[in-house]
């Protein structure tokens, strides 16, 4: 797991009240406002200053967000405005950076930074959970809010296959890797922890229902390119038959004159699923309802059952 995790400044001392921070705040925001006015006389050192400064600003205003929500929603603010609100419209409505649903993400983090109360238990990375670890790295501009996010939801995917003396471990993997600011490399490490931390008799439950789980969506035609958009999710099983599938044909061809295959990696990839389908349905492998029975696959080509009996063994056509 490869990581490289940037140093949070010193948050300051602490000894500012809520107005004398509200006040720095709208002063900062009026400064931002008139970059773009005087960056051209910047040096080349302050320009890398002002990028390392926004950058870190940027981090500590989305902790800040988080906090500021987790207190409103602590205190049932939404809900107890003169038109009651949902959390997401109550943000929404306040800030105009947020929709509704980038709203909606922000609270799932606050929600899970909130302490127990009479009526709730604690949130997953509240103080005392294991997710702590998490909270306190979001909380502390450590790992930016996108990497908090896609952690939470592949914690709450990965928990339940876990061991349970090992999940604190799994979350402080995740704030290690989620500190590098990539939510790709924090997606890739759910299998990783499966295999150090995993319950082997969860294995073949989580395979079973992979297989349940699996689809395949009906294409969605794009107006304006043409192009028809699919969505698939396989169990690992499937996904491997059908990766050893288009191994060989999604290699690079070259050109009628020997150049190299114009297409990128993801177009070949698609080409070859269709050329699979393509050699399928010539040779006769095509599903369709058996009459006798309401169903079933019809068809002798190869891979069909009735392609590997014997010629005197198969259904007359």
């Amino acid at each position: 797991m490869a990581v490289h995790p940037s140093t949070p400044r010193d948050p300051g001392s602490g000894d500012l009240g809520i107005s004398d921070v509200l006040n720095l705040v709208r002063d900062c925001t009026a400064a931002l406002s008139s970059v773009r006015q005087e960056v051209g006389a910047a040096t080349e050192a302050q320009l890398l200053d002002l990028v390392s400064e926004l950058g870190e600003l940027a981090l500590w205003s989305d902790a800040a967000e988080v906090a500021v929500v987790g207190d409103a929603l602590t205190r049932g603010l939404p809900a107890a405005s003169q038109v009651p609100l949902s959390p997401a419209d109550w943000i929404a409505t306040a800030s105009r950076r947020h929709t509704r649903g980038s709203a909606s993400r922000v609270v799932k983090i606050a929600e899970a930074l909130r302490s127990p109360t009479i009526t709730r238990p604690a949130g997953a990375l509240a103080p005392g959970q294991d997710g702590e670890v998490l909270g306190e790295a979001i909380l502390g501009a450590v790992v930016p809010l996108p990497c908090g996010q896609v952690a939470m939801d592949e914690m709450r995917r990965l928990a339940p296959d876990l061991q349970p003396a090992f999940v604190p471990a799994a979350w402080e993997a995740y704030a290690l890797v989620g500190a590098g600011g990539d939510p790709r490399e924090v997606r890739r490490i759910r299998p990783e922890l499966y295999a150090r931390f995993g319950r082997p008799d969860r294995l073949n439950d989580r395979d079973e229902g992979a297989r349940k789980h699996a689809f395949l969506s009906t294409g969605a035609v794009d107006p304006v390119d043409g192009l028809t958009d699919y969505r698939m999710s396989l169990s690992a099983e499937s996904a491997a038959i059908l990766e050893a599938a288009l191994d060989r044909l999604t290699k690079p061809q070259p050109g009628p004159d020997g150049g190299a295959d114009p297409r990128s990696y993801p177009t070949r990839r698609a080409d070859a699923l269709i050329e699979l389908v393509r050699r399928a349905t010539t040779h006769g492998v095509v599903p369709t309802v058996a009459p006798d029975t309401g169903a079933g696959l019809q068809g002798d080509g190869p891979g069909h059952p009735a392609a590997d009996r014997p010629a005197a063994e198969r259904p007359a056509a």
